[in-house]
């Protein structure tokens, strides 16, 4: 048996101390089934001296309390963007819901649909209610539901999860608002059958052989207005605006035939030497009349068709990335770009334009490439599946050179044979070199030529799809062909777990090299150096380049004597989230390196950054976009 101390999570064993810790109740309830229940951690203190061992033990300690602490803390509070993404979801299943519901109810009376009305009305009063007394209750059984879909836990005990369900809540008085709208047949927008039927071109109309128009009929017919107020047959009545509303003659021309009162094109007349054919067409409210005033002309509603087709059909037959172009102009105005008509918010444009609009211009310029020269509607699931299986298959190092290949398919198919040729050399070297197997395998492994990481195929797949989506909303395209091609979540974690792990490395030991640079020694030429100051406050710090080099003379201040850096949002100035709001002290390194004075230097001369001069990237408009 192991042999226990007085002092917590110690023991002794016959290969020396070791420090051993259950896993908190809170963490295993975090992760559910991933902890058995009697998980603990075991590291070996490689050391028989007892002292040494409790030094150790208790530093480890210290710092697992910090790392559970931290990993509890990850249910809440949560970053803007799946708060967002929570009650976006909540607002789509409880309205996807509402409406498959409704498509699939039976039959009611006016009475049983009075009632349904009147229920929402007395839901809406308790919603209202609700937020008028903070009342966050009625969000929160729906809350938890989400959170659940999404595989996030929340934690209704922090005070963040009250802004969480008040906004809950107004989301289900919307929800109840556009169900009584829906309910009662007021649509705010066309339903996506018709969109697609309206952008799509007419078909051409089936006409008898013994119907057809002669040829001198036919060209007569074809000179003729295709309006119904300028395509009037020599007997029709006489203007309506020449004689009173209330006249003997405005009251017979009431009574005259709907094809003497607005008469129809020649098309419809007299090009087929017979009636004119009849047109079934909805019944319209007669305006309403005030004395002495004439009555307006007829609308030309061929005119307003003629138009609408033919700008739908102006957007038929262009390539994939031409059409893609709506989607990057909706999203640079701040618009969703997931349904026609959407209200635009300026700065959410200019965030998406500066931090996502370069991804998503090159996945389109890569599809195009890869895509068959089709019209946009013409284009299937099976040319993106083709298209995605060259692009998981380029180099790591592709996009990031001037001088790319135009032919990615044959580039492809020559790079698959010379890794392969490669491969099969180095493992026979190895082998012929007297090698183990072992040696011969990672030989051959080593040859492998990187391919893009699964993250990166993963980012092009879900900016297709977005895009997809759009052109669909937009009546460019009849289906998501994406569908089916974009990996599942399950599928990309798996192919992550399998995927070599090449993340970034941390300086560490390369610390003194980099110290060791003409930068940081001798006299600086200027005293407020972005090269020299950055890495300094990074590393002192533990702030982001970005934070750094946006640092304003207002974000040092002062407390009871004590220097601080106050990380807040202002002008000119981007937190990566909520939580990158936070002060931290200011080094005494810093201090005896200058950095006061230097904040004190921009003050005098009035400006408003650290680093005046450094400029801004092209693409994503940051700071540290030059240097990195």
């Amino acid at each position: 048996m192991p042999r226990k101390t007085p002092q917590a999570h110690l023991e002794y064993r016959p290969s020396g101390w070791h420090w051993r810790r259950r896993w908190p109740k809170t963490v295993r309830r975090r992760y559910g089934d991933h902890f058995p229940q009697n998980a603990f951690l075991c590291l070996s203190l490689r050391t028989h001296d007892l002292s040494a061992a409790k030094i150790t033990a208790q530093r480890l300690s210290a710092m697992s309390d910090l790392a559970f602490a931290a990993m509890t803390e990850t249910t809440m509070p949560i970053d803007p963007a799946s708060a967002e993404r929570i009650l976006i979801e909540l607002a789509r299943f409880e309205v996807e819901a509402a409406a498959q519901q409704r498509a699939r109810a039976p039959i009611r009376d006016a009475i049983a649909a009075e009632a349904e009305i009147a229920r929402e009305m007395a839901l809406q009063q308790t919603l209202r209610a609700a937020l008028y007394a903070r009342d966050r209750e009625s969000a929160r059984a729906p809350l938890r539901e989400v959170a659940r879909r999404l595989g996030i836990t929340l934690d209704e005990s922090y005070p963040d999860w009250l802004w969480l369900a008040y906004e809950a809540t107004r989301v289900l008085l919307d929800v109840s608002e556009e169900r009584v709208r829906c309910d009662r047949g007021h649509y705010t927008s066309p339903s996506p059958w018709f969109t697609a039927a309206t952008a799509a071109p007419p078909p051409t109309p089936f006409i008898a052989p013994w119907l057809q128009h002669p040829p001198t009929q036919l060209a007569a017919a074809h000179a003729a207005p295709a309006t119904f107020a300028s395509a009037a047959p020599p007997h029709s009545a006489p203007s309506r605006t020449h004689a009173p509303v209330d006249s003997p003659a405005a009251r017979a021309a009431d009574t005259q035939a709907p094809s003497e009162r607005h008469p129809l094109p020649a098309e419809q007349t007299g090009a087929l030497g017979g009636s004119p054919t009849p047109i079934h067409t909805a019944p319209t409210a007669p305006a309403p009349r005030t004395n002495g005033a004439p009555l307006p002309a007829p609308t030309p509603r061929v005119a307003v068709r003629e138009k609408s087709a033919s700008r739908a059909q102006s957007r038929k037959g262009r390539r994939f990335a031409e059409a893609a172009r709506a989607y990057i102009e909706a999203r640079c105005a701040g618009k969703e770009g997931k349904t026609r008509d959407e209200v635009g918010n300026p700065g959410r444009g200019s965030s998406w334009r500066k931090n996502s609009r370069a991804n998503a211009e090159a996945t389109i310029k890569l599809l195009d490439s890869l895509l068959p020269k089709l019209p946009t509607e013409q284009l299937e699931r099976k040319h993106f599946v083709d298209a995605f299986d060259i692009i998981t298959r380029l180099p790591r190092t592709h996009g990031k050179s001037q001088h790319q290949p135009e032919d990615l398919r044959g580039f492809v198919e020559r790079l698959d044979a010379e890794e392969a040729a490669a491969r099969e050399a180095a493992r026979r070297k190895a082998i012929n070199a007297g090698e183990s197997a072992g040696n011969a395998e990672l030989a051959w492994h080593n040859a492998a030529v990187p391919r893009l990481s699964v993250a990166t195929v993963y980012r092009h797949m879900q900016d297709a799809q977005r895009v997809v989506r759009y052109l669909v909303a937009l009546g460019q395209m009849t289906s998501n062909v994406m569908e089916g091609v974009i990996w599942r979540g399950a599928a990309v974690e798996e192919m992550k777990l399998r995927e070599a792990d090449e993340g970034r490395e941390i300086w560490g030991e390369h610390l003194g090299a980099l110290f060791r640079t003409p930068v940081f020694q001798g006299q600086l030429d200027d005293p407020g150096d972005p090269l020299f100051w950055t890495p300094l406050i990074s590393l002192h710090a533990s702030l982001r380049a970005e934070e750094a080099l946006q640092l304003s003379p207002e974000n040092i201040r002062e407390d009871d004597g004590i220097p601080y850096f106050d990380i807040t949002q202002g002008h000119g100035q981007r937190l990566k989230s909520s939580a990158a709001r936070r002060r931290i002290p200011v080094h005494q390194s810093l201090i005896d390196l200058g950095l006061l004075d230097l904040v004190a230097l921009r003050r005098r001369e009035g400006e408003n950054r650290l680093f005046p001069h450094v400029e801004r990237g092209k693409t994503r408009e940051a700071l540290s976009e030059p240097d990195s």
